[in-house]
């Protein structure tokens, strides 16, 4: 036990019930491999209760469908309304920008928020330009003009609505295609 359990006079007493991996789990730090595979034994139970989640049907409807198509238009109009107010928010004098930062804008933010505006008519089509207007961004404005790929984190939140019209689109596909018969 470490000092700070023995000075507190807290220890674990398992219970009946619980598994083995649990009272192992709940006796404190292990090895960083051990740490690792339990990382990946949660992930892989978690993507199992998704996918759970995904085939449960109720009344003839699934879940995640309509979640993702929603969530996708909703962060997209919060997304595209953040863009839209950092630069009405910052004195944007046209004058001052060079060739470079055109091409940056151009990919990044206004390709984004036409492949969004897209998206509402065609998911995937609109979740391609906008992932691919992002990647366009960190390789032609990160790498090549800039001389570096590390343009931050905040320009992949800003078009993580992209990724999921894309993935509602997929879902959408997949649910149309005839169920195979084993």
């Amino acid at each position: 036990m470490d000092s700070g359990a023995q000075q507190l006079n807290i220890s674990y007493r398992p219970t009946a019930g619980e598994s083995h991996r649990e009272r192992v789990f709940l006796q404190g730090p292990h090895t960083r491999t051990h740490e690792l595979r339990q990382i990946i034994r949660v992930a892989w139970e978690m993507l199992h209760g998704l996918e759970e989640l995904c085939f449960e049907q109720t009344s003839d409807r699934h879940v995640l469908g309509p979640a993702l198509h929603w969530s996708a238009r909703i962060l997209s109009i919060i997304s595209t309304f953040l863009v839209v107010l950092l630069f009405v928010g910052e004195r944007f004098e046209i004058s001052r920008i060079t060739a470079r930062e055109w091409v940056g804008l151009f990919l990044f933010p206004l390709g984004v928020i036409v492949g969004f505006a897209a998206a509402w008519w065609k998911e995937g089509a609109g979740g391609a330009i906008a992932i691919g207007s992002l990647l366009a961004f960190y390789l032609l404005y990160g790498l090549l003009i800039n001389g570096r790929i590390n343009q931050g984190w905040a320009f992949v939140v800003f078009a993580s609505p992209g990724f999921l019209f894309l993935l509602s689109w997929l879902w959408s596909r997949f649910q149309r295609r005839p169920a195979l018969r084993t």
